[in-house]
């Protein structure tokens, strides 16, 4: 078949309204999962990191620590102190002890707690939080002269 023929026939089919077939694009598709899992999570700083009252002449002596405290969103968390007694004692060993208590209000009549159950109830925020630990000495002990300590240990359960 000569090329001119080629070109009628094709003029003709096409005149007629016969047309190639379109091509469709096929699809193939998949679906998947995404997860992610966000842990409850607390930290703290505190300052000071460490309380020095002084020196002890017999009268009550005020101080506190201001706590920085960050918790994942939504995470529940309690705040205690221990040890729930609350005495420094003497170095060396004289058997004098000098008392001292923690508050969670600046009146001083709300003692810190020192058990997990009856900690300072709060929910984290996913932002920074400030809570407060107010110290004293009260005054008017008995005690020899010394060089007193305890250790104490803030805790976050959450």
């Amino acid at each position: 078949m000569k090329k001119s023929s080629v070109f009628r026939v094709l003029a003709c089919v096409t005149a007629l309204g016969f047309t190639a077939p379109a091509v469709q694009a096929l699809t193939a598709t998949a679906t998947f999962t995404v997860s992610a899992t966000v842990p409850a999570a607390c930290s703290f700083t505190a300052t000071p990191t460490n309380m020095a009252f002084g020196v002890y002449a017999g009268a009550a002596i005020d101080a506190q620590n201001d706590m920085s405290i960050l918790c994942s969103n939504g995470t529940a968390y309690k705040v205690y102190a221990t040890p729930g007694v609350r005495q420094m004692t003497a170095t060396p060993a004289s058997g004098s002890a000098l008392s001292y208590e923690l508050y969670s209000d600046s009146a001083r009549t709300a003692v810190f707690p020192s058990t997990v159950g009856a900690g300072v109830a709060r929910t984290g925020s996913g932002s920074n939080q400030a809570l407060t630990i107010y110290w004293r000495v009260p005054g008017s002990q008995s005690v020899n002269p010394s060089a007193y300590g305890q250790t104490v240990t803030v805790n976050i359960d959450f």
